[in-house]
């Protein structure tokens, strides 16, 4: 790992991601760097499980709901880059790559929510089958049998659900509020008293 070179900084990120697929975790990005100049010169990327809860968050005394599961155990795997002025470069300078906590089972890594999408293709096929009425439950179940299985889908049942919501508010984001100002305003030139 050491000295591997990248153009830029999100070439170096893509590829800690893909690394972490491929070994069953999940990175996020930590620390960055900036020269003098506000201009980013290291970027530190780490596993999803680095750190603690803030302590504040535990000793909380009125919660209203309970804990939820304790997911950062300060696990030390991390990667860091450094912008070589000379060559122009990312480097790698520094690379740990032991956890302390049991890896995603590999069966089970698509389901992680970062490595869950919908692709166009799917999307627009989704959106074709609703167009015409077919249930949601009945598009995912066509997906799973046509992909080959629910571990090659690469989404949920849910994500499905989410891509229905959001493309339902996306249509309907200005027309309700458009409809009712029409409308008050058709009143107001009918009747001038309004």
């Amino acid at each position: 790992m050491w000295g591997i070179e990248f153009d830029t900084v999100d070439q170096c990120c893509d590829f800690y991601r893909n690394y972490a697929r491929v070994h069953d975790f999940v990175a996020r990005l930590d620390e960055k760097g900036q020269d003098f100049n506000g201009n980013l010169n290291m970027r530190q990327m780490v596993c999803n499980r680095e750190g603690t809860r803030r302590k504040k968050y535990l000793e909380m005394e009125n919660r209203k709901k309970d804990h939820k599961p304790i997911t950062r155990v300060m696990c030390q795997a991390k990667i860091r880059f450094h912008y070589d002025l000379i060559l122009q470069k990312w480097r790698v300078t520094k690379f740990e790559e032991t956890h302390n906590h049991d890896l995603i089972p590999p069966k089970y890594i698509q389901f992680v929510p970062a490595y869950r999408t919908m692709t166009d293709a799917d999307k627009a096929q989704a959106d074709s089958f609703h167009f015409y009425g077919v249930r949601i439950c009945h598009i995912i179940g066509f997906m799973v049998v046509q992909k080959g299985g629910p571990n090659r889908t690469g989404f949920t049942k849910k994500d499905l659900y989410n891509h229905f919501d959001r493309s339902r508010r996306a249509k309907i984001k200005d027309g309700d509020a458009h409809a009712a100002l029409s409308y008050l305003i058709s009143k107001a030139d009918e009747d001038p008293l309004l």
